[in-house]
């Protein structure tokens, strides 16, 4: 944080303010030294030109970057409060997943092929969605991402047969993807040339969405009674994350200057009926690009492929057996879910 009062966010804010309504003759008389004898003006009541390039040039760039920083506020806190309500929307039903898999007759067996079946239908949805925002925008990409959670939310609360939660795996692997959405918002409004700018941006966003990962189980285990309830409280969660990015403002390179319409990406002109056929490709073209990169790629970068993907496979793996381990180890209830939840995300959150 910024230990000097002058120089915070707010201090400066209201600088700046002062500035813009302040007369011209009444700011140039404020910057000049207790006792120090004023310049003298010319008849006409126009300042003198000596003194006046400095103090215009530092008065502009402060004011510059005074904007800048509202600028960055104005679209970042939308982009983490929606990243925490859509995290903790969908976190809430984690304490009663495991007892209705159980209710149900679903084994480690089936959980891995239901949580698969998921993980190959976003080989297909995360492109086409990606494709979907570059063509139609963000907003309409989070709307229909959330529609997508709202669809598997109520499936999961009604579903009584395992058939029922291949199904309910469909409209969220296929329409849902608010976290690339949101980094291609951070793409939009951050330079091109500002990597570290993009970095703290991305490191914010992670960490909203650990906050999220930590409040759902928690707030589910501990207040909600049944599975209907955390589905009505993650329908509210994803119908607020609606309401946050509403307050997005407009990226700067969408923004047509000649009529100042709003437009998408450039590529939007090239039609928008075979936006699902280009996501489907791209899809394509990626594993092409794995592919091809795998075998000519140096060894160091062989290595971290292999890597990569070893680290997942046993993530996913050991989440798999995870949470069924519990359950038949420790006998574990909803409200034991999520406060064991939300112990864990929150140590691996903070280190």
């Amino acid at each position: 944080f910024d230990t000097q009062p002058e120089r915070s966010t707010a201090a400066r804010c209201s600088k700046f303010i002062i500035f813009k309504m302040a007369p011209v003759r009444q700011r140039a008389g404020a910057r000049a030294p207790p006792g120090a004898v004023p310049s003298p003006q010319p008849a006409d009541g126009v300042p003198s030109s000596e003194s006046e390039p400095s103090s215009s040039s530092e008065t502009e760039t402060e004011s510059q970057s005074i904007e800048a920083e509202a600028e960055a506020v104005s679209w970042q806190w939308p982009l983490m409060l929606a990243s925490v309500l859509a995290t903790c929307g969908s976190a809430v039903m984690i304490p009663f997943r495991q007892g209705r898999l159980d209710d149900l007759g679903c084994t480690k067996l089936c959980l891995g092929a239901v949580q698969s079946s998921r993980s190959a239908l976003q080989l297909i949805g995360s492109p086409a969605l990606g494709r979907f925002s570059d063509v139609y925008g963000r907003r309409a990409a989070y709307t229909v991402s959330c529609t997508g959670n709202i669809l598997s939310l109520v499936l999961f609360a009604m579903t009584n047969s395992i058939p029922g939660l291949f199904l309910m795996q469909v409209p969220q692997a296929l329409l849902s993807d608010l976290f690339g959405v949101s980094k291609a918002v951070v793409g939009d409004h951050t330079p091109p040339n500002d990597a570290g700018l993009r970095s703290a941006v991305l490191g914010k966003l992670g960490a909203a969405t650990g906050v999220g990962l930590m409040l759902g189980p928690a707030l589910g285990g501990k207040f909600l009674a049944d599975r209907y309830q955390a589905c009505a409280v993650g329908i509210v969660a994803n119908l607020l994350v609606l309401v946050a990015v509403s307050f997005l403002p407009q990226a700067p390179h969408m923004i047509r200057k000649d009529s100042g319409s709003s437009v998408a990406d450039p590529s939007k002109q090239e039609g928008r009926a075979p936006w699902l056929r280009r996501g489907l490709a791209a899809a394509a073209e990626n594993g092409r690009r794995i592919v091809a990169l795998g075998r000519s790629a140096s060894p160091a970068v062989q290595l971290l492929l292999v890597l990569r993907f070893s680290l997942s496979l046993g993530f996913h793996i050991f989440n798999v057996s995870f949470m069924p381990s519990l359950k038949a180890r420790f006998d574990m209830g909803p409200k034991d879910f999520g406060a064991f939840m939300g112990v864990v995300v929150r140590s691996t959150t903070h280190y």
